[in-house]
């Protein structure tokens, strides 16, 4: 039996997410038409009610076809959530042409090495992109504090 240090602290739990990423949106706009097409047909909103019935009808309709369609990911607290798949194939090719670049060192004048700081700078530039949309440039847990 395995004991803890701390008995009485609660595991944290990981929420799932839906991971947006994955979706295969063709088949989320087919399941959202045929959840749409289930409802009352359009008519002009008079009243009120009216209308909160509308919009609580299609909020379930998208509601629903959320959870039918976006698988969910239980994402790693430790991971970068802005990083994406097509920054996974750049550093492939960023690194393949630095093996490149490294085995033609000899010869300076050679393609590959304008070719690698090329595809480097874009690479390096693909990661700053979406860092900067997210706000996130690295750990915010410490950021704005100052240690000595």
């Amino acid at each position: 039996m395995a004991r803890s240090r701390f008995p009485d602290v609660p595991r944290a739990t990981c929420e799932l997410m839906y991971n947006y990423r994955d979706t295969d949106w063709e088949k989320f706009n087919k399941t959202l038409k045929t959840h749409l097409a289930k409802l009352s047909p359009v008519q002009p909103l008079v009243t009120d009610d009216e209308f909160q019935t509308s919009a609580r009808d299609i909020t379930k309709a998208i509601q629903s076809t959320i959870e039918e369609t976006i698988p969910r990911s239980r994402p790693n607290p430790h991971s970068k959530r802005w990083w994406t798949k097509d920054l996974t194939i750049m550093r492939r090719e960023v690194a393949k042409l630095s093996h490149l670049s490294y085995r033609t060192r000899d010869i300076p004048n050679h393609p590959s090495h304008e070719e690698h700081r090329i595809k480097r700078n874009e690479y390096t530039e693909a990661i700053n992109k979406p860092k900067s949309n997210t706000g996130r440039t690295g750990s915010t847990k410490y950021q704005g504090t100052i240690y000595r």
